[in-house]
């Protein structure tokens, strides 16, 4: 496969073979491998491996065929691996590097899978609100036995809201200002699954 390169998408086609993306960083990132499924009914495993092959990190993809890995890493070289688990035929994606966390916002459902599991995928999410505004940070489980907590934090990492989910589904009320705010859904011991997330007014 080719190398991944920041902010820029790119797209290939996948079976049952595994595929691996290589990329390089010059200093330390925080960044998302973000990839979506485009066609098809792939679902794949993600790991984030180091220049001798140690897995760093691992996920997999949501039911919607979503795989997002969040990584803070140093200078080096890098690879991903995507190996399917499971598909019905050929199926194609996007791939993108992007820095930084993964975002919501008011215009797009967002998704992914989480893990109580001892590889957990703790996915925290970005968002930023250009004034006072009442809202609500909605989750909906879409597969899997997944519970969670979910903890709406402050730009200083503080939390201001928390909820619980039931039955896969969690709803937290806010009433915020014009600042960064960040959301993480922390799978419960034995859980695991997909979940959709949206900001709704």
């Amino acid at each position: 496969m080719e190398a991944l390169v920041f902010s820029r998408t790119q797209s290939a086609s996948a079976n049952c073979q595994a595929q691996v993306w290589r990329f390089q960083l010059d200093r330390n990132y925080a960044y998302v491998v973000d990839v979506k499924r485009r066609s098809g009914d792939g679902q794949y495993k993600m790991e984030l491996r180091d220049a001798k092959g140690g897995i760093i990190t691992t996920t997999q993809s949501s039911i919607e065929g979503r795989g997002i890995l969040v990584a803070k890493t140093d200078a080096g070289n890098y690879s991903l691996l995507i190996a399917p688990t499971t598909s019905s035929g050929d199926w194609n994606y996007t791939i993108t590097l992007w820095k930084g966390m993964p975002s919501l916002s008011f215009v797009e459902v967002q998704s992914s899978h989480s893990s109580g599991s001892s590889e957990p995928n703790v996915t925290t999410w970005r968002y930023t609100m250009t004034g006072p505004d009442t809202y609500r940070v909605e989750i909906k489980r879409t597969d899997g036995n997944l519970e969670y907590d979910v903890s709406v934090l402050d730009a200083s990492l503080k939390p201001i809201a928390t909820a619980k989910s039931d039955e896969g589904d969690a709803s937290v009320e806010l009433k915020t200002s014009g600042k960064v705010y960040y959301v993480m859904v922390m799978a419960k011991d034995g859980t695991s699954g997909s979940y959709n997330i949206t900001l709704v007014r």
